[in-house]
């Protein structure tokens, strides 16, 4: 009987988590349907730069505004639940996000240094303009921030509360985190060991939103993550943008600093995650034994 209960739970909440998933796609290409005529309209001349600003920034915000109005929607109608339930509180919201930032960084900045060390990567300097310099960063951070708040409300916000009602903690956790990774399948040189990644990923930021009741520390880390893998002109999950400050030069793709789908490939990511997600379990059970 229990088994049952446990397989009706996965079997809704899978239910609604892909209509939630599907209604954001749908949304996300109507809204992105017009600003992408805009953008070949008045803003194609800017593409020759790598980047074009405009276009970054409003289809950033779009997509994001997506995940916003169908989350809204579900909680409302559906599940008739407050922000709260998705974890989505005010409280310790910036110390979260803060501490969330500074772990994705000192990850980046360990990974690079020991890859630069065993002569896999180089960096080099190629800073100009400051003003511009300032400026690009600024605008990288808020559109790089919007599509990180985004995901987590999805898949640790919305997905992972949704299965944790339906079939308890440790599903939730596998389930959710394997929903995340299926998601990234679409990018062409995604490898086996970036799909391992993104699952352990998705695992690690859970576990951290459930042992800590809070969506922003997940924020804050994947935010951290993306923002600094940019920073020090990485691919983030594939996607390369210009980089004012710095260029990385792969001397060789390997298991120790990835693939062109970005660090994400690297074992030493593998062992970086399982070393964290080890920890958090060494605490539920001591949260357990408490």
């Amino acid at each position: 009987m229990e088994k049952k209960r446990t397989l009706k739970g996965i079997i809704i909440g899978l239910v609604k988590i892909i209509a939630l998933i599907l209604a954001i796609r749908i949304l996300q290409q109507i809204f992105l349907l017009p600003l992408s005529s805009l953008s070949r309209t008045y803003w194609s001349h800017l593409n020759g730069r790598g980047l074009n600003e405009p276009w970054f920034i409003t289809s950033s915000l779009a997509l994001f505004l997506a995940v916003f109005i169908i989350c809204l929607v579900f909680l409302k109608f559906i599940d008739k639940k407050p922000w709260s339930f998705l974890r989505v509180t005010p409280v310790k919201l910036k110390k979260y996000i803060a501490v969330g930032k500074t772990i994705g960084c000192i990850m980046v900045i360990l990974f690079t240094l020991v890859n630069i060390l065993l002569g896999n990567a180089g960096l080099s300097l190629v800073y100009t303009s400051l003003t511009g310099t300032l400026f690009y960063i600024v605008l990288l951070g808020i559109g790089i921030f919007v599509l990180a708040l985004g995901e987590e409300l999805v898949y640790r916000g919305y997905v992972l509360k949704t299965l944790e009602t339906h079939c308890g903690f440790v599903a939730a956790v596998i389930i959710s985190s394997l929903v995340f990774c299926i998601v990234h399948f679409i990018r062409p040189d995604i490898s086996l060991p970036a799909s391992v990644n993104i699952f352990l990923s998705g695992v690690f930021l859970s576990m951290i939103c459930i042992y800590y009741n809070s969506l922003w520390a997940a924020v804050g880390i994947h935010f951290g993550w993306n923002f600094f893998l940019w920073f020090f002109n990485y691919p983030v999950s594939e996607q390369k943008w210009p980089n004012p400050l710095f260029k990385l030069e792969y001397l060789k793709h390997n298991l120790v600093i990835g693939s062109t789908f970005g660090p994400e490939g690297s074992i030493l990511l593998t062992l970086i995650l399982a070393g964290a997600i080890s920890y958090f379990i060494f605490r539920f059970k001591n949260l357990d034994r408490s």
